[in-house]
């Protein structure tokens, strides 16, 4: 008999979309925001409240995203996919990938583009060529009790990998790792750690002396998917649920059992 490491509850069961991408935050003790990308070209935000083991979801906007064009109509079909979307809380930061575009927007404004959050990005703020990213944050308190954030973020560009550090309210480049294959996916498995998956299976690198091990995943998805959970360890989607890998053991606990291959995944920390 397996043993399910979380419990998976339905809070929007009836979408009328077809979903690309998740990602939300928690605001307070039982009350989250999730932001929610779909194929048809939508951003949704949702307000998630859960009481005495029951979850109702709010509709708070849908931003509809159109494709710039040179001519001076839209087809409706002209439309942004947002592939990948994470949130960074604590400086109030929303993080898309957009038609292999890297950019950084107002949480709260999700309108509104911040230009200068990552060094060396180009025009508008917007790193180009990027297949997949991660971001690690954790909170650390000092003696005196003040409470600061930090965080890595790495992005996936063709055959590299990019490795940022947050300070003074950007993302400054820290190295560049060379990789044997474009990611499909990345995640950060702690700070010095990341794992990458590409169509040759997953791999764990040490970002300090860049030394990669292979891991051994079964039953993996073509279009793999991988996301940080718990302090060392990432999930993986599998084609019959999700899976757990924890530093220096085997993927073999499993998180999640499903009946169809997981679109996308997303987690929040603590993971508590």
């Amino acid at each position: 008999m397996s043993h399910e490491l979380l419990q998976s509850e339905a809070v929007i069961p009836n979408l009328p979309l077809t979903i690309e991408c998740i990602s939300g935050y928690r605001i307070e003790d039982r009350i989250y925001r999730l932001f929610i990308s779909t194929k048809e070209g939508h951003l949704l935000i949702y307000k998630i409240t859960t009481k005495k083991g029951e979850a109702n979801s709010k509709l708070e906007r849908t931003i509809r995203s159109k494709q710039k064009s040179k001519f001076f109509f839209l087809r409706l079909t002209d439309v942004f996919l947002v592939d990948q979307i994470d949130v960074f809380y604590e400086s109030g930061l929303l993080l898309i990938l957009q038609d292999r575009k890297f950019c950084i927007k107002d949480l709260n404004q999700p309108d509104e583009d911040i230009t200068d959050a990552i060094e060396r990005a180009g025009a508008g703020g917007v790193v180009r060529n990027i297949s997949r990213f991660s971001l690690l944050t954790e909170t650390i308190k000092s003696s005196s009790g003040a409470c600061a954030s930090i965080a890595q973020l790495c992005l996936a560009q063709k055959k590299k990998i990019l490795l940022y550090y947050w300070n003074k309210n950007c993302f400054n480049e820290m190295k560049e790792l060379i990789v044997d294959d474009i990611p499909k996916s990345v995640a950060w498995m702690n700070f010095n750690n990341i794992m990458v998956s590409s169509r040759n299976g997953y791999t764990k690198i040490d970002i300090r002396t860049a030394k990669s091990e292979e891991i051994i995943v079964n039953d993996r998805l073509m279009n793999s998917q991988i996301c940080p959970y718990g302090k060392n360890g990432v999930i993986c989607a599998t084609q019959s649920g999700i899976v757990f890998y924890k530093d220096d053991q085997n993927l073999s606990t499993v998180a999640v059992s499903t009946d169809e291959p997981t679109i996308s995944l997303a987690t929040h920390y603590p993971w508590t």
